[in-house]
């Protein structure tokens, strides 16, 4: 639970991307007990279809135009009302239209009254949890490395 945000196993999370960060996310919800679906490039005409049906969207996708949303302010008026949007991308207004970049001060934004979390380097709002998945990386690697 993150500002009174509760993740269960009935939870419907859609993640985004393929990426490091995108499999961070997928690999910290499930670990909540969630069953979150991800979604790639080629696979987001099916999130398209479905996009209502989410109460959490975790976007890992970084976009290389200003004019190519992942989700644009079409697919957002097709969101349920209460979704929460996570960015961790932080790809400000981009990714997801509209947005803009948050503090850990004050995380969440909204956008046609559709809540947002995009806060740059995100990692700091879970510094523990990072920390260790960083470190057990790492650790794995090297242990690797000094066994062969």
């Amino acid at each position: 639970e993150y500002l009174n945000i509760k993740v269960t196993g009935s939870s419907r999370i859609a993640v985004l991307g393929s990426g490091s960060v995108s499999q961070g996310a997928f690999c910290y919800l499930s670990k909540l007990g969630a069953e979150p679906r991800m979604f790639y490039r080629k696979t987001l005409d099916l999130f398209y279809d479905k996009i209502n049906e989410y109460e959490i969207i975790v976007n890992g996708i970084e976009i290389d135009s200003d004019d190519q949303h992942i989700i644009d302010y079409y697919h957002l008026s097709e969101t349920s009302d209460d979704v929460l949007i996570i960015d961790a991308a932080a790809d400000a207004g981009r990714s997801i239209e509209g947005t803009e970049y948050m503090s850990l001060d004050n995380p969440m934004g909204y956008v046609l009254g559709r809540k947002y979390i995009l806060v740059n380097n995100a990692p700091t709002l879970m510094h523990e949890i990072s920390s260790r998945v960083i470190s057990g990386v790492v650790a794995s690697v090297l242990l690797q490395k000094r066994i062969l």
